[in-house]
């Protein structure tokens, strides 16, 4: 009998025995093997023993490599081959081949001038050090080899792992999350130089051997107090602009190996029958009572607005979302500049959630009322990794309910679906197959008629494209000269334009990425006058996501969106329609 051998990121193995002849592999639950990484598809791959031969099939948007190549369709699946899926590993072993896992990692301790480490560059305590002298070291308010006493930073926040020369950063489902260089991660290998953000808290990547961090004058006012209870601490004293002193303070320590029941990930074997979940990682949404979701308050702050603000944090814990939006309104007429992301912020979520909760409240109403395809409609918009009414459909079984409702009409729907397919309407054809797969999303014969359909929608679309595939009017490569006259810039050559349009897009962005989203978006409404088209579009839409303006955002999403649809080979289109959904809009296609 063979074994299924799953490697996690972390080097964490689970074996699973093949006791079936198909074994579904994806995020979603239902799947007889659970991977939870977002990396994986909802319905990823399956597995498939016929005649004692093992064979993989991918049905991802993600790909699924088979020794080092990608699978198109189907591939054999033999002891010694490696499949990867996501940040998985999988490989085949036979029964008496499969020796308990053995996790060997280098568990020595650095002296702290050759290790890599850690520099804040925030706070008043800019310049703390920790030297990453472990090989495992967590970081965290009260718990931790690296303890950062602030109150946007979880009991266990992160932990930092060293394999060789690489470092490696994990989220431990903290509350308000680990970036790098501005982007969210769970986990992510740290080069040399990163910022990466717990919380509130700016640190700086820097291995042996690099110059000294030379820290900016203004580090911000959250009220920061590091403690390592793990390596040395150096306080960096910066006195004018490059002259600097070191003191060398030690540290006694008491060195814990850290095992593999550690919580950063291992959930166990599963009691249920099915094969266990590997590297879970639940999303939080705003509920994980690890840490106060603030940052500390700034005492030059109006004390108005610091009320107002506490005010809407306890209303977003309540799920009062209005209360929470007029609140932080109230707050947003007097607050300076400094304070308006973290505003922003607060209304982007109340406004998100407020949707949710009525597509959420929509859609029980439709089940109650027996109409399974609007129920379905509402409930598919609710992801559970993006919102608690996502959770509440998924404890419910809302969705699954409302598919039982219309499990009749399957036959129906692909049986409509084909007609439309002969009848040269393939746009028709998808509606019907897309509505049998919401009641079954794993039936073949469904998925294999929609990849049918867009075969032929995108055949239709080289010889005739529909209107919505057209690129925006300011997109057009070329202009007559006569038409540049009249447009932004005047009598500009294509080549100043062109310059001033990619000066327009840049400024917008670095605006955009610097929280001063009006200022993104007028930046970015100037460079459709100088052809910015689906650039321009793209930063209006995060703009006014970030900005918490829901209805614009999903505008722009879907203006991006409709220039996709009908092509198999959009890569995002489905990272967009989740955006749109997250916002409480319904995607155009």
């Amino acid at each position: 009998m063979y074994k299924l051998v799953i490697e996690d990121d972390e080097g964490k193995t689970k074996v699973v025995p093949f006791i079936r002849d198909e074994m579904t592999i994806g995020r979603k639950e239902g799947n007889t093997i659970r991977l939870t990484e977002r990396n994986v598809s909802r319905r990823h791959a399956k597995l498939l023993k016929k005649n004692g031969a093992i064979e993989i099939e991918d049905y991802s948007r993600y790909g699924t490599k088979r020794n080092g190549e990608r699978v198109s369709t189907r591939a054999p699946f033999r002891e010694g081959d490696v499949i990867l899926i996501g940040d998985y590993r999988l490989s085949l072993k036979l029964a008496q081949n499969v020796a308990a896992p053995e996790v060997k990692r280098d568990l020595s301790v650095m002296p702290p001038d050759k290790a890599a480490k850690l520099v804040v560059v925030s706070s008043n305590f800019a310049g703390r050090e920790f030297p990453l002298v472990k090989a495992e070291m967590v970081i965290g308010r009260t718990e931790g080899d690296i303890r950062i006493d602030h109150r946007s930073i979880s009991r266990n926040h992160a932990k930092l792992i060293r394999d060789g020369d690489r470092y490696k950063i994990l989220d431990l489902k903290s509350a308000n999350g680990v970036k790098v260089n501005n982007e969210p991660y769970r986990s992510v290998q740290l080069r040399r130089g990163d910022l990466f953000e717990l919380g509130h808290v700016r640190m700086k990547f820097v291995l042996p051997g690099d110059p000294p961090v030379v820290i900016p004058t203004d580090t911000g006012s959250a009220d920061v107090n590091p403690a390592a209870s793990g390596g040395m601490g150096k306080l960096l004293i910066i006195g004018g602009v490059l002259a600097m002193m070191f003191a060398v303070v030690a540290v006694v320590v008491i060195f814990v190996l850290p095992g593999m029941g550690s919580d950063s990930g291992d959930n166990g074997g599963d009691t249920t029958g099915n094969a266990p979940t590997t590297g879970a990682v639940a999303a939080n949404n705003g509920e994980d009572d690890n840490t106060d979701d603030s940052a500390a308050d700034d005492d030059s702050v109006d004390p108005e607005i610091v009320a107002l603000t506490e005010k809407a944090r306890e209303q977003l814990k309540a799920r009062e979302w209005d209360k929470a939006i007029a609140s932080v309104d109230s707050a947003l007429k007097k607050a300076p500049e400094a304070k308006r992301a973290e505003l922003n912020t607060m209304r982007g979520k109340a406004v998100k959630e407020k949707g949710f909760m009525e597509s959420f409240e929509a859609g029980k109403k439709a089940l109650e009322d027996k109409d399974y395809e609007t129920a379905i409609d509402k409930f598919k918009t609710l992801p559970a990794d993006l919102t608690i009414y996502g959770k509440l459909v998924e404890e419910e079984k809302l969705l699954e309910q409302a598919r039982d409702g219309l499990k009749d009409k399957l036959d129906s729907y692909i049986s409509d679906a084909r007609t439309q397919l002969r009848a040269d309407n393939p746009r028709v054809a998808l509606r019907h197959v897309n509505r049998a797969l919401d009641i079954d999303p794993e039936n073949e014969e469904a998925l294999a008629l929609q990849r049918q359909v867009r075969r032929e929608i995108a055949k239709a679309d080289k010889t005739n494209p529909p209107k919505d595939d057209k690129p925006p009017k300011d997109d057009k490569p070329k202009e007559t000269a006569k038409k540049d006259n009249n447009a932004g810039g005047g009598g500009m050559t294509a080549a100043d334009k062109k310059e001033k349009r990619d000066a327009l897009l840049k400024e917008a962005r670095a605006a955009s990425v610097q929280g001063s989203q009006d200022t993104a978006i007028a930046k970015a409404q100037e460079a459709m006058r100088y052809g910015g088209g689906g650039a321009a579009v793209r930063i209006m839409a995060i703009a006014y996501e970030k900005k918490g303006d829901a209805g614009n955002a999903i505008k722009y999403y879907n203006q991006i969106l409709r220039g996709m649809c009908g092509s198999p080979n959009a890569k995002f289109a489905d990272v967009i329609r989740k955006k749109i959904a997250g916002l409480g809009g319904k995607p155009d296609c």
